[in-house]
């Protein structure tokens, strides 16, 4: 896939950072400078898998949601059962996905009522959000489920300032990691430059993040034409 993203995107193999160029930066710029050391393969797959790699449980990496998006009284009715907070005038999705919102509702009763037709708007959002940072908050980063990572809070801040570093010193060199292709190809892709594919069959998938996943289903003319195959961890 790491190819198929060079070919495309035409960028040199000399900008792309592996784990072996980044190994080599996060030695000589991070472990010859803190006494936190952070076991570099620990450090690389936090960054790569999580912080710039999560598209998160509604494939919309933050969760946040322009406000004008509902309806005024659908909204506070989301606020009230507590499936979206609001937070200095922005509103973020918690962590149910949209099928459990609108199943919640369905079981009340809501079934084919305007309120459901409303939470669809939120799916199609979602769906055909296309713009992608290159990492995640740090407040969502933050308060992502326990099970999304082994570090505790001090650890997790500790590493994000660490990624802020070393997102830095990819862009003022003009560098590359496999996120920042696939968020390239997916900005080809959502202005049709890209020719789509028929099929897609892909292995070892538990080496790829959300990111990468959601490139090759962008790639696809029918995203259920999507063969996929690897370990579980």
């Amino acid at each position: 896939m790491l190819r198929f993203c060079i070919n495309t995107l035409g960028i040199s193999k000399d900008k792309i950072v592996t784990y072996k160029k980044f190994e080599k930066w996060y030695t000589n710029n991070v472990v010859k400078y803190t006494k936190n050391y952070i076991h570099p393969i620990d450090f690389w797959t936090e960054l790569k898998g999580v912080i710039k790699g999560i598209m998160g449980i509604n494939w919309n990496r933050d969760g946040i949601i322009p406000k004008d998006i509902l309806k005024k009284e659908t909204m506070e009715t989301l606020i009230s059962d507590g499936f979206i907070s609001k937070n200095n005038n922005v509103y973020k999705i918690n962590e149910s996905s949209i099928q459990e919102i609108i199943q919640h509702y369905c079981d009340k009763g809501y079934k084919n009522q305007e309120l459901i037709q409303e939470i669809e708007k939120l799916r199609n959002y979602f769906l055909n959000y296309n713009f992608i940072d290159k990492m995640i908050k740090r407040e969502t980063y933050l308060s992502l489920p326990a099970d999304y990572s082994i570090f505790n809070e001090d650890e997790k801040n500790y590493i994000y300032d660490l990624s802020l570093k070393y997102q830095a010193w990819l862009d003022e060199n003009g560098y590359y990691d496999e996120n920042d292709l696939a968020i390239l190809v997916l900005k080809k892709i959502k202005n049709n430059e890209i020719e789509k594919y028929d099929y897609i069959l892909v292995d070892e998938i538990q080496d790829l993040t959300e990111l990468q996943i959601l490139m090759l289903i962008e790639l696809l003319k029918d995203k259920s034409n999507i063969f996929l195959g690897g370990d579980v961890h």
